[in-house]
């Protein structure tokens, strides 16, 4: 892999944690996606037993279990082949392992597994090696030897510190930036795919209005993209907005081999998201949803899956879900506030469990998926397998990410090229229509 020089050192921003306001629990009902912000809170909720500072609401018939602490300020997740996780410390540059020896979903500790990074938010694992973005570069390291290389250095795109999110899918790299224009303060995301052995790079596709948060490739190949509170097939012109005024944080798919065995099955195959904060400060904001899908598309409904991260005796917010990775052990949601916690199927003897209430608590109810997608804007691009078909909106030519804002720079001139020429192309049409008449 090539190596490229650092030359610049970057300010590390650190991400706000701001407070919210407790939810009201909305027994046996899911939530419709809204149009304008609202409150989240899981269904059928319940408060767990306090073992420790503060627990979840988690929905009926899901238990969450915290099983490691103070892993820093928490921002990306991943696993290899023998089940040892790997997190990232964003404030620290840390990456941490945490190693399961009994197979159990439970890690054995914690192992500091190499440091000096510079603000990490984006994390992959495969073929035995860790893929990390930072506010320097992207960068390889040996998952056995923790040997490190620099891929490509992300020091000249202009793009924001953080987050950069990071995901593995075709042996590619696809990596999101994000750039903030400061006149006009509008925030684009763009979606890198780097080739790891070369460090060349193209733009596969950019949108405006919100940052790029989370990254996610489905076995298929499909690429998902969560940008502001908008989900984004890469590859289609499509959008699906999630929740009006809740930001996605975190973003995991299941699939047959990975989800529980006794996992709802209400719950097989849908999408787990992390929402941030309302921008409005919502009541009920961090939580852990649910998304279901029907032929590929998320469903209408958003069922949350846990919440009560607010405590209203004190006024604070004690976590932040932000990473999530689903496991055949539970679905494990990573704390920005540097816990791990892990969502299971509820099968505690009942006197270990809370009081019995008083009224019936209803199942969950999930909507058949009826939402239509957004029409397509601009040009679209086909997706095939883990790569775009070669369109007039994606750069086919590689280019190197170390020229700095070249990458981005000729992503606008070509796609600016394209609309001139088609504009030319239905002029001439008119005249030519007209000199025929």
């Amino acid at each position: 892999m090539r190596f490229v020089p650092i030359t610049l050192a970057l300010t590390l921003i650190l991400l706000s944690h701001s407070t919210d306001v407790s939810a009201q629990v909305q027994n046996g009902k899911t939530l419709t996606r809204a149009k304008e912000a609202s409150a989240v809170a899981p269904q059928s909720a319940r408060r767990m037993p306090r073992t420790h500072k503060a627990d979840p609401e988690t929905m009926t018939g899901l238990y969450t279990t915290q099983i490691i602490t103070n892993l820093g300020s928490i921002s990306a997740l991943a696993q290899d082949e023998d089940g040892t996780i790997y997190t990232l410390d964003s404030s620290l540059g840390r990456l941490y392992a945490l190693p399961d020896r009994g197979k159990d979903g439970t890690p054995d500790g914690r192992r500091l597994f190499m440091d000096e990074f510079e603000a990490p938010t984006g994390l992959a694992y495969a073929n035995g090696t860790l893929y990390v973005a930072d506010a320097q570069a992207v960068w390889a390291v040996d998952s056995k030897t923790r040997a490190r290389k620099q891929i490509t250095t992300l020091q000249n795109t202009g793009a924001d510190f953080m987050p950069r999110p990071l995901t593995i899918t075709g042996g590619n790299i696809i990596l999101g930036l994000s750039t903030t224009d400061r006149i006009s303060d509008k925030t684009s995301a763009h979606i890198v795919r780097i080739n790891p052995a070369t460090g060349r790079a193209d733009t596969i596709e950019r949108s405006t209005g919100s940052a790029v948060s989370a990254l996610m490739a489905q076995s298929s190949g499909q690429i998902w993209a969560a940008v502001g509170t908008q989900l984004k097939p890469l590859g289609s012109g499509m959008t699906f907005p999630v929740l009006s005024g809740a930001p996605i944080m975190g973003l995991a798919f299941g699939t047959r081999d990975t989800q529980p065995e006794k996992w709802p099955i209400d719950l097989r195959g849908a999408m787990y998201l992390s929402l941030g904060q309302s921008v409005d400060g919502a009541k009920g904001s961090y939580s852990v949803a649910a998304l279901s899908s029907e032929f590929g598309a998320p469903a209408k409904t958003i069922t949350v899956l846990a919440g009560g991260f607010y405590n209203a005796r004190t006024d604070q917010t004690w976590g932040q879900p932000t990473a999530l990775m689903i496991t055949p052990h539970g679905l494990l949601i990573a704390d920005g506030f540097g816990t791990l916690w892990r969502m299971s199927v509820d099968e505690r003897p009942k006197e270990d469990t809370e009081r019995p209430r008083k009224e019936k608590v209803l199942p969950p109810e999930f909507a058949v998926p009826t939402q239509k997608p957004s029409a397509p804007r601009g040009t679209t691009t086909p997706m095939v397998g883990s790569q775009l078909g070669s369109s007039a909106s994606t750069i086919n030519t590689g280019t190197s990410i170390t020229t700095g804002s070249t990458l981005i720079e000729k992503y606008d001139a070509e796609k600016a090229a394209i609309e001139k020429a088609e504009k030319d192309a239905k002029a001439a049409k008119r005249v030519k229509n007209k000199i025929d008449k």
